[in-house]
């Protein structure tokens, strides 16, 4: 990660993500290093097709954010579908052929298109892009400006 960033810039994030975090019971952990999220994003993407992606997505992000835990592992994303009533011979086998690849690089070349620099990142309507850890308000008063519009 020190390649990509300062540890000043990696510390100020996580000091905004942590402060953000407080009301809703999430804690982020020490970050030192970069996982390669590929195998995650393409779990996830099974996940959602088998009606489970909240919980994944839930899950992955603690493993990640909270716990320091590389989510570019298969077998800890294993652990985390088995973890989550998902069948983790079946995503072993996804993962392994490669299944959601091709929908997971679908997802990066519009994200790409869309100019996203950042995440999260949102998009409604025709407004300008919602980047980063936001605060609540900033959803609401844009959703309540896009209701008074319509």
């Amino acid at each position: 990660m020190a390649e990509l960033f300062t540890q000043e810039d990696v510390e100020h994030v996580l000091s905004s993500c942590r402060e953000k975090a407080i009301p809703y019971g999430i804690r982020f952990g020490e970050l030192t290093w970069l996982s390669n999220s590929r195998l995650a994003l393409e779990a996830s993407e099974f996940a959602r097709d088998k009606g489970r992606s909240h919980q994944m997505d839930n899950a992955i992000f603690m493993a990640y954010f909270t716990h320091g835990q590389d989510i570019g592992d298969i077998s800890l994303l294993l652990e985390i579908a088995r973890g989550n009533e998902l069948d983790s011979d079946e995503l072993r086998a996804a993962l392994e052929n490669g299944l959601y690849s091709k929908r997971v690089s679908s997802g990066s070349d519009m994200a790409r298109r869309l100019g996203v620099r950042a995440v999260p990142s949102f998009f409604i309507q025709d407004l300008p892009a919602i980047t980063g850890v936001v605060d609540e308000d900033v959803f609401r008063k844009t959703l309540q400006g896009l209701a008074m519009k319509g």
